[in-house]
């Protein structure tokens, strides 16, 4: 018997819509190779004549990543956009016709810079609307901050903070499910602490600790005070130690530690055939292997350890044969290895320290402080 997948209504006209929106033509006045929306309705150049760009570092609410490519004054431009941060990748000359944002930038050959909105405090606690100026350079990543403004409606309903929050306890539902659940055959790829999970966790403590700081607020006070608007007429002040603390905690477990040392490990065995990743890509490789103790890979002929991880001549990551072991004990040079430990083990060494700082350095009760048995 044939069986026809049918497409819900709904679904078919989201896709029909997202479609029309990213790759078709819907303005016979621009060229047919000219930016979509999602590009357009971030990038502004009001005046061709100065290089200054404003970016709007708008995120829809269901996403946790976007990114997308743009050619500006003659070069390659990768933007990245999640709920906390901006990155702008300069990637090199364009090749050809260049294309551009439109004919309001028609002009636009030099290298420009991006202005990007941020909501900070003015002088003697008025509040304005300012933007922070970044030059990028070519294979150089920048990151900006954004601030999460909003504290939105506790049910998460309007954005901002609560939000925020909202999202993250459907992550965390899901990680305990993995964890506790004996996963069938279809999920068994599915690992509780993949990179899938973990990103929107990085992504909501990024947008915490970028939100907003009150007024007078400086460098050495509380790091955990923050400033969020309730309504158009009032801003409370928040403290946000708890929220940060937990998805610290929470990110700390599910990825645990890496230390680098120079040196090649030299106990125990590969636990896997090697393979050709950059670090990165080792790490998030290490923590999904059972058993493994830390990685390690030959350096390149050209390559010195105080130059940071191995990058290319254009200054991306470089992909290196990578050893995964299951023991850790180091000799040797020109290699280097990343000793793993677990987010168990990561974690719990941290609430031990937390609580030697909290309990042990506090006066016995009844003493005042400043005194000692």
């Amino acid at each position: 018997v044939h069986c026809e997948n049918r497409v819900p209504p709904l679904v078919k006209q989201l896709f029909e819509g997202g479609y029309r929106e990213l790759c078709e033509e819907l303005d016979t006045r621009f060229k047919p190779d000219r930016p979509s929306s999602v590009i357009l309705s971030r990038i502004f150049q009001p005046d061709p004549r100065y290089t200054a760009i404003l970016f709007e570092p708008r995120v829809p609410p269901a996403c946790e990543r976007m990114q997308f490519n743009c050619a500006l004054g003659g070069r390659w431009h990768r933007f990245t956009l999640t709920p906390g941060t901006v990155q702008i990748l300069v990637q090199g000359p364009t090749q050809g016709e260049s294309q551009t944002l439109g004919d309001h930038v028609e002009g636009l050959r030099e290298p420009p810079k991006f202005l990007i909105p941020s909501h900070e405090t003015g002088e003697r606690g008025s509040e304005k609307n300012m933007a922070v100026e970044v030059c990028t350079l070519p294979w150089h990543e920048v990151q900006v901050q954004h601030s999460l403004t909003e504290l939105g409606r506790p049910d998460g309903s309007a954005g901002g903070f609560y939000s925020v929050m909202r999202r993250t306890r459907f992550t965390r539902a899901e990680i305990l499910r993995r964890m506790l659940k004996e996963l069938g055959p279809e999920e068994e790829e599915s690992h509780y602490n993949d990179d899938v999970l973990t990103a929107p966790l990085r992504g909501a403590l990024a947008s915490l600790k970028s939100a907003p700081r009150p007024p007078n607020w400086r460098k050495g006070d509380s790091k955990d005070l923050h400033m969020l608007q309730a309504d158009s007429s009032t801003r409370v002040r928040v403290v946000l130690e708890y929220e940060k603390g937990e998805l610290e905690r929470d990110i700390l477990f599910l990825d645990g530690v890496f230390d680098r040392v120079e040196g090649q490990i030299v106990g125990g065995k590969d636990l896997i055939e090697p393979e050709a990743l950059t670090v990165e890509e080792a790490k998030r490789r290490c923590y999904m292997i059972p058993g493994c103790k830390g990685f390690c890979f030959e350096h390149p002929s050209d390559y010195h350890p105080s130059s940071g991880e191995p990058k290319t001549a254009d200054g991306r990551p470089r992909t290196l044969m990578i050893h995964f072991k299951d023991a850790f004990e180091v000799e040797g040079n020109n290699w280097t290895s990343y000793r793993y430990t677990d987010g168990e083990t990561a974690l719990l060494h941290l609430l031990g320290q937390q609580h030697e700082e909290r309990f042990r350095s506090a006066p016995p009760l009844g003493m005042p402080a400043g005194l000692s048995r």
